[in-house]
């Protein structure tokens, strides 16, 4: 029974439940919370255009060799994300996003460029009577060191 919210052919949510084939990402699992709890509050009547019709933003991404905040949930309207890279690596471009409206009335990200995590090299060290036999100079990497 479903109590007038009149489920149609394409009701995405019924066609997972019936098939129960394909695991629901977390984001997706959001919405259809944020969906019943709407329903419960303004009546199952109000919402018959199902969860599909939320005007949510894309999942932004992680960048690889980092991390965003907050790192899950569904992104509304005015919603900032802000990224950012594990040691030993720089974020190159932009630190949040935000979710906005753009003018066809549709819902993406600003700036619309996904940020990187680029490995960053340390400085050479200097040390005195001595010989280093490293190639590269990275974060987390051991120095090889020949005394004179």
């Amino acid at each position: 029974m479903y109590h007038g919210m009149n489920p149609s052919n394409g009701d995405g949510f019924l066609e997972q439940q019936l098939q129960q084939q394909q695991p629901q990402s977390p984001q997706r699992l959001l919405a259809v919370i944020l969906w019943f709890q709407l329903a419960l509050c303004f009546g199952p009547a109000q919402l018959t255009g199902g969860f599909d019709d939320l005007n949510v933003c894309a999942d932004p991404g992680v960048p690889e060799n980092g991390f965003r905040t907050p790192s899950g949930g569904v992104f509304f309207e005015s919603s900032v994300t802000r990224f950012h890279c594990q040691d030993g690596f720089r974020l190159k471009g932009s630190t949040k996003r935000l979710c906005m409206k753009h003018f066809n009335g549709t819902l993406g990200w600003v700036p619309s460029d996904k940020p990187v995590c680029i490995q960053e090299d340390c400085r050479i060290p200097q040390i005195e009577d001595a010989e280093i036999r490293n190639k590269t100079y990275r974060h987390g990497e051991k120095l090889v060191i020949d005394c004179h």
